[in-house]
């Protein structure tokens, strides 16, 4: 009797291919349809042919069908998965886009100067009571162009700074990093959480389509935005 599991097999590779994006589902299922026609063929013509005094057994081709069956269903549930992953990147693509212009208060202590001068505003969370706290503003090469001095701090609040340096001069356009010197009551040094809030100027995508934010500070993930405010 002629095996038919080869073709099954190759059935299967093709649907298992659908590890690959975009089209795979539909090329699987041409593949399949090629092998099953062969497959149907062949039964045919074995059933056509067999010998009377030692009939085929009906328990291998019904294998065999039952196998193309389980082949087919998991090229169509993938089919599903790539129109269902299709309409999730639309989905981001059109909700990023309502990012553009607006405020957003991302996870970095990191921010961009436009032009000379421009304020910058961070948000800092003291997980305990600081006694004093002091604000230091790094260029990009780490130097501290500017220092204040915050006393106490508690909580949530917000720092800004008004782009000049401690010698009172309009910092030139660059991109700039905040960093908090602090100590509790006991004179430990304890570190907030620190946060920026910048103008999304621009939104561009990933080679999965994941979108990626484009600010006066750097390109932000989505994962790092954790507040957006109306204008």
């Amino acid at each position: 009797m002629t095996d038919f599991s080869a073709l099954s097999q190759a059935a299967g590779a093709a649907a298992r291919s659908q590890s690959q994006p975009d089209n795979a589902a539909a090329a699987s299922r041409t593949s399949l349809g090629s092998n099953f026609d062969t497959f149907l063929r062949l039964l045919t013509a074995q059933i056509q042919n067999q010998d009377p005094l030692a009939p085929m057994d009906a328990t291998q081709f019904t294998q065999q069908l039952v196998q193309f069956s389980q082949v087919e269903q998991q090229i169509r549930t993938n089919e599903q998965m790539e129109a269902l992953v299709t309409a999730t990147r639309a989905s981001q693509t059109a909700g990023a886009l309502t990012y553009l212009g607006r405020m957003v208060e991302i996870d970095s202590d990191v921010a961009g100067v436009l032009t000379a001068g421009d304020d910058v505003s961070w948000e800092m969370a003291f997980s305990e009571p600081a006694m004093r706290a002091t604000a230091r503003v790094h260029d990009a090469s780490g130097r501290i162009i500017f220092e204040q001095s915050l006393g106490a701090q508690a909580g949530r609040t917000g720092f800004a700074w008004d782009g000049t340096t401690t010698a009172g001069n309009p910092a030139p356009a660059g991109v700039y990093r905040l960093s908090i010197a602090a100590t509790n009551a006991e004179g430990t040094a304890i570190a907030p959480a620190i946060r920026v809030n910048e103008t999304v100027t621009g939104v561009s995508f990933d080679e999965r389509g994941t979108p990626v934010f484009i600010t006066p500070g750097g390109t932000r993930g989505f994962d790092a935005i954790r507040a957006i405010r109306a204008n």
